[in-house]
């Protein structure tokens, strides 16, 4: 062979290696499967411009569900209180049982979670908003406040939850309060964390002080003005968030017409609200769980109480807290809907105030659930764990 024939041979060889770089430098060429090129793989689709408009992006509508009730024992108008009902929820003694019983009752986290009405935008934006405020003032992401009637100065309702060795969580209910800002549950969170110095003790959120009072209406929390209640936890706690129930003595401390007795209790309401958010307090509202049988006549003359008409002017501010909730834009638990789903629909033996489990109202397993200060406490944890997940990292 010539030498440049030799050298014609060499550089065709060289460059069918170069070619195929998975050819094995001691195989032969054809024992290689053929490597597809870049040029054999079909192009993407043109991307086609099109006028149409993305689609909207769909908002949680705004739906307590106890707000959509229209059963005989819903009524929450003056037409129904004639004729007049039974307000009975049951025998007495069934609160009693609530969490007894086998077996146990299902788990039903999922009822309860329909309480926590969605954040829409405009909820989501105010919220955020009042915390920026409080971030501005001072406020505690690790405090929140209390405020109400009974229902909150019991030593049933959050109390216990300071106490590890009271409190039961079925892996659900853990998996449920996680918190991402957190890092845990929403428990551990609170829990321990200094929102007051008390006769030289440090107290944490849910041991502290409440603007709570048995008896106390709406407008009771703003009474005193610079010292009203309501601005002397506010000073004492720097909450982030207050939880505010109020409705059960506003319906049962007053016969008149309906629309007077709603109009007064949604300025009260409001009044409340502007209260705390003008110090930068993030206000969780929660509608009125039933009255039950309380002892009183079950009818009486017009102007006369009796329980069919305290039941039914507590469905009405009940649902006006819901509607005032909705249209404002502010957090809101359906504290009805949620106690519906205990035994006896939450209520304890008098009829008006929530039941509480035997071995705890800190017991969030499936027993303590089927009761009613077990299950305001469970999902007012939820919401509070929705909050600090929403705000946390905005006041970082």
């Amino acid at each position: 062979m010539s030498e440049h024939r030799w050298a014609a041979t060499a550089l065709l060889l060289l460059l069918a290696c170069e070619a195929d770089p998975l050819t094995p430098a001691d195989g032969p060429l054809e024992s290689v499967k053929p490597v597809v090129s870049i040029q054999s793989v079909a192009p993407p689709p043109p991307v086609i411009a099109s006028d149409e408009p993305p689609p909207p992006v769909v908002e949680p509508r705004c739906a307590p569900p106890s707000l959509a009730l229209t059963g005989p024992l819903d009524a929450r108008d003056e037409a129904a209180l004639e004729p007049c009902r039974s307000a009975s929820t049951g025998p007495a003694a069934a609160a009693r049982r609530c969490g007894q019983g086998d077996p146990a009752p299902p788990l039903a986290l999922e009822r309860l979670h329909q309480a926590l009405v969605p954040f829409d935008a405009a909820t989501r934006e105010r919220v955020l908003k009042v915390a920026q405020k409080g971030k501005e003032l001072g406020r505690d992401l690790r405090s929140f406040g209390l405020v109400g009637d009974s229902m909150t100065v019991s030593s049933a309702f959050m109390r216990p939850l300071a106490d590890l060795k009271q409190t039961v969580l079925a892996p659900p209910v853990a998996k449920a309060l996680f918190s991402e800002h957190a890092g845990g549950t929403i428990l551990d969170f609170f829990r321990g964390a200094p929102a007051q110095r008390w006769q030289g003790q440090s107290r944490d959120a849910f041991e502290a002080t409440r603007a709570a009072k048995v008896g106390g209406r709406a407008d009771w929390a703003l009474q005193g003005g610079a010292m009203s209640p309501l601005s002397r936890m506010v000073d004492q706690l720097s909450p982030a968030i207050a939880i505010v129930l109020f409705g059960g003595n506003d319906a049962a401390y007053r016969i008149g017409a309906f629309a007077e007795i709603a109009a007064d209790f949604e300025r009260d309401m409001l009044a409340i609200v502007e209260a705390l958010e003008s110090r930068g307090v993030v206000v969780v509202l929660n509608t009125v769980a039933r009255h039950g049988d309380s002892g009183y006549r079950d009818c009486a003359g017009e102007r006369e109480m009796s329980d069919w008409r305290l039941a039914v002017q507590t469905n009405l501010l009940s649902a006006k807290v819901a509607e005032l909730a909705c249209r404002e834009h502010l957090p809101l638990i359906d504290v009805r809907h949620a106690m519906d789903a205990g035994v006896n629909h939450g209520l304890g033996p008098d009829g008006v105030h929530p039941s509480a489990y035997p071995k705890g109202a800190a017991v969030l397993d499936a027993r303590g659930l089927a009761c009613g200060y077990n299950i305001r406490n469970y999902v007012t944890l939820a919401m509070l764990g929705r909050l600090v997940d929403l705000i946390g990292p905005s006041l970082e």
